[in-house]
């Protein structure tokens, strides 16, 4: 779509939305759908785009992205009552997260009619190791995104959204159970 040269007139802002609605559309962010019987348990999960695109290797994958991807839509019957997933999948870019591409996704299940029950995002990890990520801040910074942006900075507040109090919020998750779990 950025290098399209349609036989008809397409201004920079027009060509701008058309890449951002496809984008958006490809990453599940307004395809969202929870309407589920009552009952049912509404959970979000989130990924990510794989890391160094710039690398050289047209292989890179990250199992996070996949793993959200996989459980897009899905319904689950279990022995605590039925359960509904919706994924999206993020960039590795920080220039999506200042305009809101977090909010765009989890913005209509957060303000929707009924609440998440949960919601996660999956991110890869290292090799042989699994960890939770127990603390949240609005920091970001140590690792270039896919841009080869390297921004060591606080993360802007989201326009239109209420920003905690503390810098660090801690998982509501029993990580130390999960981390020990077989």
């Amino acid at each position: 779509v950025r290098q399209w040269q349609p036989t008809f007139a397409l201004d920079s802002a027009t060509r701008a939305r058309l890449v951002k609605d496809l984008d958006y559309a490809a990453r599940g962010i307004d395809s969202i759908d929870f309407d589920a019987p009552s009952g049912t348990k509404l959970v979000m999960v989130s990924g990510f785009d794989p890391f160094e695109l710039d690398g050289g290797n047209i292989n890179r994958s990250n199992p996070a992205g996949a793993a959200a991807l996989q459980l897009d839509g899905k319904v689950f019957d279990t022995s605590q009552g039925r359960i509904k997933v919706e994924s999206v999948e993020f960039p590795v870019l920080w220039g999506a997260f200042d305009n809101g591409i977090v909010e765009r996704a989890y913005g209509r299940a957060l303000t929707g009619p009924r609440p998440l029950n949960l919601m996660i995002s999956l991110s890869q990890g290292y090799p042989g190791e699994f960890t939770i990520e127990r603390w949240a801040a609005d920091w970001r910074g140590g690792e270039p995104d896919n841009n080869n942006l390297d921004e060591s900075a606080a993360i802007p507040p989201a326009a239109g959204w209420p920003q905690p109090v503390s810098q660090f919020i801690q998982t509501t998750l029993p990580y130390q159970q999960m981390v020990a779990a077989p």
